[in-house]
């Protein structure tokens, strides 16, 4: 895994697409409103896994020219229109080699609108199992969900694991917690780079043991601006920012399409649509009190001024981790004063 490098190396769209001029494999949560669809670009390969709803996922792959011939695999996590409604447009639009779905179907008209559209694309129909390996090129996903189907919709997801270069990256589809803690159980969850939060970052996801298990630099969550379900959860952004304190959240309906880039070196990299920063996970717990306890655990996890309500309390843990010898190991005194968190009440 890549984590130092994803961690130091993240760039924003705004240094030019230079960057990525040596990048060999492109990963695009492309922001189609409250839905999912992600396309991964291998040189000449490309896979589809989920369309969004509506025109959003077909006008991008359109607009950003990224399909080199025939778009080599679609994949349909579950049939929700959320995910699927958009792929008879995609079907329509490109050349489709096979489709990848969890075997399962639906009654409603972006159900029968989809597969409509892959009967008469004439491509391949495939069912994941885990353990099965979807191939595009030389590059494997591997299924490690379902092994079988049950009355859940959204549990019945396909979940894919890919690594490229010691990057790893977990497509996680609508699974929910129950879920999340059988591929635990089963040992299928590495640690990862990238994650795409699960349900558009619905509270019944991304569970607290979840997270310390894959421990992503990256969360990733696909969500339209404003929608009604009130994605993503409050609850499920405190568990980022409180198991994996200092990675980045980036959502969709705040950064727009965003891109992660892995180079032929194994470097990976962050792009996105708008000109909001990434969002730095914190977890909105306070220190602990001064007193006999701890001010800071000065050998746990990275802190920064966000991490603290008060100058106060900043200077407190600051002054305790120089008097245990670990100098301003948070990097709270940014102008090298000897006064932490300047800017903080």
């Amino acid at each position: 895994m890549k984590r130092l490098a994803i961690a130091i190396l993240a760039l924003s769209l705004a240094l030019g697409t230079s960057v990525f001029a040596q990048t060999s494999l492109s990963v695009h949560f492309i922001d189609v409103g409250q839905g999912d669809a992600i396309l991964i670009d291998y040189g000449k390969y490309e896979m589809l896994i989920d369309g969004g709803s509506g025109q959003a996922c077909s006008l991008y792959l359109r607009s950003a020219g990224c399909i080199d011939g025939a778009l080599d695999v679609v994949v349909a996590t579950h049939m929700d229109a959320d995910h699927i409604g958009g792929l008879d447009e995609v079907l329509a639009q490109c050349q489709v080699d096979s489709v990848w779905t969890n075997g399962n179907s639906n009654t409603t008209a972006a159900y029968y609108a989809f597969q409509s559209a892959y009967i008469a694309e004439g491509c391949r129909l495939k069912v994941a199992r885990r353990d099965d390996t979807i191939e595009l090129g030389s590059l494997s996903m591997k299924v490690i969900h379902p092994s079988y189907l049950t009355s859940d919709r959204n549990n019945d997801s396909v979940v894919l694991l890919l690594s490229f270069k010691g990057c790893d990256f977990l497509f996680t589809g609508d699974i929910g917690q129950s879920v999340e803690s059988i591929l635990g159980a089963l040992n299928l969850l590495p640690d990862i780079d990238v994650l795409k939060v699960a349900h558009h970052g619905s509270r019944g996801s991304t569970s607290d043991q979840f997270l310390a298990t894959t421990t992503p630099q990256i969360s990733i969550i696909s969500v339209g601006a404003s929608n009604s379900y009130g994605h993503p959860s409050p609850e499920t952004l405190k568990r980022i920012g409180c198991v994996v304190p200092g990675s980045l959240i980036l959502r969709t309906d705040i950064h727009g399409t965003v891109i992660i880039s892995v180079d032929s070196s194994g470097s990976a990299y962050y792009s996105i649509a708008t000109h909001f920063p990434a969002i730095v996970a914190v977890c909105d717990k306070p220190p602990p009190p001064p007193g006999d306890s701890a001010p800071c655990n000065c050998s746990g996890p990275d802190l920064n001024c966000s991490n603290f309500t008060t100058h106060a309390v900043a200077q407190r843990c600051y002054d305790y981790c120089k008097s245990k010898g670990y100098g301003d190991v948070f990097r709270l005194d940014a102008d090298k004063d000897g006064i932490a968190c300047e800017s903080l009440p």
